[in-house]
């Protein structure tokens, strides 16, 4: 099926287009009859932002983007967390490893891959970015083996993971939609919200009880090392070797 693109917000993890992020500040407008009006205005455009899509990307977004008009930029800032929350971030985990298997053209279990942001000092480009891909086998079974001590509070781990004490807890969820890990470190990782910039975060599916979860790993940087949370990472993905 061809999929319209309306210029892709990101084709690589997150599914969707500006119209789309446009149709939510829409539907949250402060006055409902204001949304219902740009609401029903919106789906009569669509075919004009069709034919606009494939005559020119310039064009389209030369008027599209008028449609901003009226909205204050303070409101729409203030919205950009509950956007990424409700329309972005439900899609980031299964995009992830939809996106692993199709590079390796393998099946893998949840167990064998992993989210990772580095923090601020320790990336390689000054910006947030994820990185996605296998879990190190040796991480993996580090995990496996220390399951049963995960629960619902950060807490250091008894065995570090390539040299460095994670702080480790766990989250019941199959996709992390319902989870907000940022938010669960910075709430929970004592001196993590001041210093958000400064800590690394990585989640790496899990299996409890029979249900879909994910072990969430934290680390700060130091001088000595640390907040680069990509060390758990494989790149050249040999656990999908050893994975029946």
């Amino acid at each position: 099926m061809v999929r319209m693109a309306f210029y892709d917000l990101d084709g690589t993890l997150v599914s969707g287009n500006i119209v789309q992020r446009y149709a939510f500040f829409v539907r949250s407008l402060p006055s409902r009859a204001r949304a219902a009006v740009k609401g029903f205005k919106l789906v009569m455009s669509v075919p004009i932002w069709i034919a606009l899509d494939f005559w020119s990307r310039r064009l389209f977004n030369h008027v599209f983007y008028r449609e901003y008009r009226g909205m204050r930029r303070e409101w729409l800032c203030g919205l950009d967390e509950e956007l990424f929350r409700r329309a972005v971030e439900p899609t980031i985990y299964p995009g992830a490893k939809a996106l692993v298997e199709a590079r390796l053209h393998v099946a893998l279990p949840r167990e064998a891959v992993s989210i990772a942001i580095n923090s601020k000092w320790a990336r390689s480009q000054d910006q947030l970015h994820l990185h996605v891909d296998c879990v190190a086998r040796n991480v993996a079974a580090t995990l496996a083996d220390n399951r049963a001590s995960f629960d619902g509070v950060w807490r250091a781990m008894a065995v570090p993971l390539n040299g460095r004490v994670y702080f480790a807890r766990r989250v019941d969820s199959a996709d992390l939609a319902d989870a907000a890990p940022l938010k669960l470190m910075a709430d929970g990782v004592e001196g993590a919200r001041a210093h958000m910039d400064a800590y690394s975060l990585a989640a790496v599916g899990a299996t409890f009880d029979g249900k879909p979860g994910f072990v969430l790993l934290a680390d700060q940087f130091s001088l000595e090392g640390g907040g680069h949370a990509e060390d758990l990472q494989d790149h050249n993905c040999l656990i999908a070797h050893s994975t029946p």
